[in-house]
């Protein structure tokens, strides 16, 4: 996502509006190295009172990046006939890697260019293991509604009882 770098309020009846852009803002290196002052300072230069400043609307480069890898296994097994179990092996943020946050781009404050946290709805990794057992209606005799069928098993239980 692109920064929108924007002075306080306080000018041009309290309108959000931009400094002066007098250098290159970048201090080059990676995200790590840029945590204290992911741009310069020094590259912006407020402008008087009820004067549009000349920086561009978003700088030329972007904020750190969002990097998300979620890995998933599962395996089914056959129990018996209608029969199931699912056995499922997630991970998600599998490289456990810090999502940081967007730099304070706002002139004159007083963390202007500082990352100060990660970006929202991103932590650390989360292992889950699931194991599912899925029992399946077997629809008989093409009725409306499905039906369990009755195994080999079942009707000699009943017939035993029956008789017994």
């Amino acid at each position: 996502m692109p920064l929108n770098v924007t002075k306080r309020a306080g000018d041009i009846r309290d309108a959000s509006q931009r400094p002066d852009l007098i250098g290159n803002p970048d201090p080059g290196g990676s995200v790590c190295d840029k945590l204290a002052a992911y741009f310069y300072e020094s590259a912006f230069e407020r402008r008087g009172t009820d004067m549009l400043g000349a920086a561009p609307r978003t700088l030329g480069y972007p904020g750190p990046g969002a990097t998300n890898v979620d890995f998933i296994v599962s395996k089914s097994f056959t129990v018996a006939e209608g029969q199931r179990v699912q056995f499922r092996f997630e991970l998600q943020n599998a490289t456990n890697k810090s999502t940081l946050g967007a730099p304070n781009t706002t002139f004159g404050s007083g963390g202007f260019g500082r990352i100060n946290g990660y970006q929202r709805g991103r932590g650390a990794r989360i292992v889950q293991i699931g194991l599912k057992h899925v029992f399946e209606l077997i629809p008989v005799g093409g009725g409306r509604f499905p039906v369990l069928r009755r195994t080999r098993s079942s009707r000699a239980a009943a017939a035993t009882a029956r008789s017994g």
